[in-house]
């Protein structure tokens, strides 16, 4: 997978999560796109402090089954919580439900 294939496919996970609401009511910054040790396409951004005390969020695509799983981890890069077997209808709700932040009005 090409790096210019890799941009398409992370952005179209930031449309499904919000886009530019999701990046203004988060405070998302930092985007990187890249390919895990599983060779599946992730996409990673720094958010906004919260209750929950997450600091990142790592949405991996999982291509066979068409799912995501999400990684909430912390500042000192540990894995608070992690869900798998999430579709793309559902990455919004999982989000606000992990770190109580919403990611539309």
């Amino acid at each position: 997978m090409n790096t210019q294939t890799q941009k398409t496919m992370a952005g179209e996970i930031l449309r499904q999560l919000g886009g530019n609401r999701f990046i203004a009511m988060t405070g998302a910054k930092n985007f990187a796109c890249g390919l895990d040790e599983n060779n599946e396409l992730m996409m990673t951004c720094k958010i906004m402090r919260n209750a929950k005390g997450i600091s990142y969020l790592r949405v991996i695509y999982n291509a066979i089954p068409d799912t995501y799983t999400m990684q909430f981890i912390d500042s000192k890069i540990r894995v608070k919580s992690e869900k798998t077997s999430v579709y793309c209808d559902m990455l919004q709700g999982v989000f606000t439900e992990n770190t109580h932040l919403y990611t539309h009005l």
